[in-house]
């Protein structure tokens, strides 16, 4: 019996934009497309015996200045299969250690596993598409990557497409140069000119 994917979305940075529905739907969408993915290699035999389960975990790819630790930068989880649950913490890690370290998480292990501290993950590897960082457990060690990365695609250009779409509405309009419906900097930005600074005279 087949189980449908779950979903976590944990924190929106586009929520101005993109309401937390849309990028749930977008999320969902690319979950049914791994899962049908998943199924067809358990099907032809290409998994490891008694492998059924995959765990995706994607990070925010705005990478807020503020954000310090993980559950900062911890965008969504994908679930697939019954034991979907059990593979997170793993993709958790490689996700993470390729976002300190800015190579994957299999490059680290093979070549300068004195990168990885007491904690991280020893074993896979994680993707990245155009920015946006991810890891992914429950499979071989290139098919978590090639599955991980395949859900990165499908969610950052779902997200960029629609935030494209969206300035060019919003452009149509007139000259619109902020990621909000106000056209207005964000208050980090807008903190300079309450600064005090030294000037020349």
């Amino acid at each position: 019996m087949s189980v449908a994917p779950v979903v976590k979305l944990y924190r929106n940075p586009w929520r101005e934009i993109l309401l937390d529905g849309v990028v749930l739907q977008i999320l969902q969408t690319a979950a049914i497309e791994a899962d049908e993915k998943l199924q067809k290699m358990i099907a032809r035999g290409e998994v490891e015996d008694g492998r059924d389960s995959f765990g995706a975990v994607l990070l925010d790819p705005t990478r807020p200045r503020w954000a310090n630790t993980f559950e900062d930068r911890l965008f969504a989880s994908i679930e697939l299969g019954p034991n979907g649950t059990k593979y997170l913490p793993n993709g958790a890690a490689k996700a993470d250690a390729h976002d300190r370290h800015g190579v994957p998480n299999g490059v680290l292990v093979m070549n300068a596993s004195h990168c990885l501290s007491d904690g991280d993950f020893a074993w896979g590897d994680s993707a990245e598409y155009n920015f946006a960082i991810g890891g992914g457990s429950g499979l071989s060690v290139e098919q978590d990557g090639e599955m991980v990365e395949m859900i990165l695609e499908a969610v950052m250009d779902a997200v960029r497409d629609r935030r494209d779409a969206w300035l060019e509405e919003q452009r149509r309009a007139g000259s619109h140069g902020w990621y909000n419906p106000d056209d207005m900097p964000g208050a980090e930005y807008v903190s300079i000119l309450a600064m005090d600074a030294i000037m020349m005279c």
